[in-house]
């Protein structure tokens, strides 16, 4: 199934747009990138979201947050290492507009 062919009737959710992800030179080494549903996360999700790392084995995970987490998500998180390693990132820093993107060419060279 495509894209279009899934979201072109609704505005996808969230939880459509969790992703594993494989390193190109070794396709072993996986990641999990989880977008959780609510606007600050706590200690449920994260348990969650460790869960299903564990049933498919995957260590490492990104956790893209709408606001923020709970002080005790934020705690779990670092309970959690070494074992389960999960990095989180606010939506509104991974935003980017491409249309006030202003392009810049680095490879002139004098003549």
């Amino acid at each position: 199934m495509t894209f279009v062919c899934i979201f072109s009737e609704r505005k996808p959710s969230r939880s459509d747009l969790i992703v594993l992800v494989a390193h190109n030179d070794d396709p072993t080494d996986q990641m999990f990138v989880f977008f959780p549903e609510e606007p600050k996360v706590g200690i449920k999700t994260i348990k969650t979201y460790c869960q299903r790392m564990q049933e498919e084995n995957i260590t490492r995970a990104i956790i893209v947050v709408q606001i923020g987490m709970t002080p005790s998500a934020k705690t779990a998180l670092t309970d959690m290492a070494p074992k389960y390693i999960l990095e989180q990132f606010l939506e509104a820093e991974l935003l980017v507009n491409i249309t006030e993107h202003m392009v810049c060419c680095y490879n002139t060279t004098d003549l």
